[in-house]
């Protein structure tokens, strides 16, 4: 019996033996796996250091960051974008532009009329014309040069039946006081910022002759009361743009209002083709 239960250790030990030299031999192989899998990484590891070293980001534009998309040490893929720059450089103003303030411009340019030799692309490109972009603060009027540079879209704006326009002003920083300020700026406002509501003044040269009333001599359905040899006549006049203050109106060949008429501003009443009128001593 104590033979027997010897022999049974003796086996069962043989086994665990057996055992044993078999993860041996298996882990071998695996040994050089792992090693080999580290002297790999530790290579990536060097190579990402190096790649680290040569590696710049750098910006295509000059401006200001105003959105992080990504934290440090984050991973980040090929493409992903990682910062949002506002590009302060020059900045673009939109604005939207009605139809009869368009015409001026487009006259303006001589390329639409008929007869203009006017190759497609001009067709659908706003002609440059340069503006004053103004911001009123504090009563004073700061500007920048800009010039009407793209449209925005190809069609009016379906809401409010506008033209969608972009105004480029490419020194943000050169900004100017109004001339008509009531007093002398104490600062200067820096530069022209993302943001700011201003007002876009277009200056136009008129290839066609207009007349500059006040604007109280314009009469309900378009009319103007003029005084000739103390005799009113009732003209109709076709108004081109009109302020509280001025009203522009468009010259009519051989009739009509022209230069140099005397315009009545004051109301009266029962008025009539042909009356009897004086001018009132100041």
């Amino acid at each position: 019996s104590a033979v027997d239960a010897s022999r049974r250790l003796e086996l069962s030990a043989r086994n665990t033996l057996q055992t044993l030299k078999n993860e041996l031999a298996t882990s071998q192989p695996k040994r050089k796996t792992l090693e080999a899998a580290r002297d790999l990484v530790a290579v990536q590891k060097r190579q990402a250091q190096i790649d680290r070293q040569r590696t710049r980001v750098i910006s295509p534009v000059a401006g200001t960051v105003i959105s992080d998309r990504v934290r440090k040490d984050e991973y980040v893929n090929e493409g992903d974008p990682l910062i949002v720059i506002s590009d302060t450089s020059h900045m673009e103003v939109k604005c939207n532009l009605r139809v009869d303030e368009l015409y001026w411009v487009w006259l303006q340019s001589g390329i639409f009329r008929p007869g203009a030799n006017s190759s497609l692309k001009s067709r659908y490109e706003i002609p440059k014309t340069k503006v004053d972009v103004v911001f009123e603060f504090k009563g004073i009027e700061y500007i920048w040069d800009g010039e009407l540079s793209r449209y925005e879209g190809a069609g009016l704006d379906e809401a409010t039946r506008t033209v969608p326009c972009r105004v480029l002003v490419a020194e943000p920083t050169n900004v100017r006081y109004g001339e008509s300020s009531p007093s002398i700026p104490t600062l200067i406002i820096p530069s022209l910022t993302s943001g700011m509501y201003v007002t876009i003044r277009i200056s136009v040269n008129s290839p066609i002759p207009l007349i500059k009333l006040p604007s109280a001599a314009v009469r309900p359905g378009g009319q103007v009361w003029v005084a000739r040899n103390d005799t009113l006549n009732i003209e109709a006049i076709d108004v081109v743009r009109a302020t509280a203050e001025r009203t522009l109106v468009r010259v009519k060949k051989n009739a009509g209002l022209t230069p140099g008429d005397v315009v009545i501003v004051s109301p009266l009443a029962n008025v009539r083709e042909g009356m009897s009128v004086r001018e009132a001593l100041p």
